[in-house]
This record gives C-alpha cells, sequence and structure tokens, in this order.
C-alpha cells in the first residue's frame, strides 16, 4: 500500500465550527488541523510523486511534509468491506490517467487532537468526528491498510418484520452493527407496516 499525503480537509468555517465542538466536549482535547490522506493500492512502480499531484486539488495549499507522522490522530475512513463512490471516481480518473498500475484509490481524512491519548472522552470526540453507518474511526494512520484486506462476504440473513413487528428491527440494529436511532427504527417500522398493508414492497 501507498500512502500519500494531502491537501487541507475542512474549510476555515467548519474547523472553527468543529474545533469548539470538540473542546465542549472535553477542554483538554484541542483540534490542531485535519487534512487528507490517500490509500493507494498499486504495483511497486507507480510514481508517488505524479499520483499526489494528480490527486492535489488545484485550488488548495500543497501538504506540508510532515503530515504521516501524526500520532495522535483519529482517521476517519470508508467502513472496512465497503468502495466509496469517491474512490470508484479517482481511481477510474487514475487509470485513465496512464496509472495503470493502480488498482485502488482510497481518501480518508486526518484529525489531529492533541491531547487524545490522555483523554477521557476519546471515544465521544471519534463518535463526534464521524458517521458510523459509512464509515471508520481508526487510531492510527497505518491502520488504513484494513481497506483493502480481503472480508468474507456474510451469509444472508432476513428480519422477521411482519412476524415480530418493530421489535425485529430493534434487534437486528443491535446484532447487525445498523447504529439507528430509536426514532429511526420507529420510522422504518411504520413504513414497512403501511407497505405490507397496502400490498406494496418498499423501496
Amino acid at each position: 500500500m501507498l500512502l500519500l499525503p494531502g491537501s487541507v480537509a475542512l474549510s476555515a468555517p467548519r474547523f472553527s465550527r468543529l474545533s469548539a465542538q470538540i473542546t465542549e466536549l472535553d477542554p483538554a482535547l484541542t483540534l490542531k488541523r485535519a487534512f487528507f490522506i490517500y490509500a493507494v493500492d498499486a504495483a511497486d512502480d507507480v510514481d508517488g510523486n505524479q499520483l499526489s499531484a494528480l490527486l492535489q486539488p488545484g485550488t488548495s495549499s500543497e501538504p506540508l511534509g510532515d503530515e504521516l507522522g501524526e500520532r495522535e490522530v483519529v482517521v476517519v475512513a470508508p467502513r472496512f468491506g465497503t468502495i466509496s463512490p469517491w474512490a470508484s471516481k479517482a481511481t477510474n480518473i487514475a487509470q485513465n490517467c496512464g496509472f495503470e498500475g493502480v488498482k485502488r484509490i482510497e481518501r480518508a481524512v486526518v484529525y489531529v487532537l492533541a491531547g487524545l491519548h490522555e483523554s477521557e472522552h476519546a471515544a465521544q470526540a471519534k463518535a463526534l468526528l464521524h458517521d458510523r453507518m459509512v464509515e471508520v474511526a481508526l487510531d492510527s494512520i497505518e491502520q488504513v491498510e484494513g481497506l483493502f484486506a480481503d472480508i468474507e462476504p456474510r451469509a444472508l440473513s432476513t428480519v422477521p418484520v411482519i412476524d415480530e413487528g418493530r421489535a425485529a428491527l430493534v434487534t437486528a440494529n443491535a446484532s447487525l452493527g445498523w447504529h439507528w436511532r430509536k426514532t429511526k427504527s420507529i420510522i422504518w417500522w411504520m413504513h414497512l407496516r403501511n407497505s405490507v398493508e397496502t400490498h406494496r414492497i418498499p423501496s
């Protein structure tokens, strides 16, 4: 895997808002910076400098060069076992630009949080920084290599909504890792119930 540093990930207003939220969560935590990194599954002969130039947005500042050495970090990446829409587009563009050795490119955001290792609110900070439905929060930059690990598909399972009602959704939410809030299970149950009553399959 090839790791490439990227540009800043947040605009100044977004950075300020997120920094305030983190400080409110724990005054000992300070958001120092947020930047992109690119994880590349590619052949050994891929020119990292040229690929980095391709991935770098034209209007953004260049990486400082010390990004990959940060240690007090929360790295937000797509959930393992998935391929993000961004990755599909970026990989296709790279291959069309002559990088035939590139198999896949994924992008992650690195949040540098001073005081993270000593904070009692590290888990809450992670929860604030990522969407558990589609993302994973990692403890180090090196862990993004898991994006390219082969994961065996899970066996197909069903949720007995018709027989058990909303309770089946609540159980599935806990056992399957959907991370739904209570209100979402209620909304889905009402949607499914109405669909069954009108003999329509929900979309």
